[in-house]
């Protein structure tokens, strides 16, 4: 009985996603041109907000990647120009 309580909570404790808004890794890289690990560095950082499945793979909103990709997602680590100037 321990163990399938174990499990159950390891499962509770992950997110799970699967809608037709997340993206893959593979996808969010064509979509922004950069490479896997730029993507994975992002997520880390707390620049590309993700998800994870019960597998542990990552998934991206669709949304925020395309607010990424138009510069409009602001994040507290990125720096733009001064909007008085």
């Amino acid at each position: 009985m321990k163990r399938i309580e174990s499990t159950a909570s390891s499962i509770a404790s992950r997110q799970l996603v699967e809608t037709p808004n997340a993206r893959t890794v593979e996808e969010v890289c064509e979509m922004l041109g950069v490479t896997p690990n730029t993507v994975s560095r992002w997520a880390r950082e707390g620049k590309l907000p993700s998800v994870a499945t019960l597998g542990g793979h990552r998934r991206y909103e669709v949304d925020v990647v395309e607010e990424l990709l138009k510069g409009r997602l602001v994040t507290p680590s990125s720096e733009g120009p001064d909007e008085n100037s």
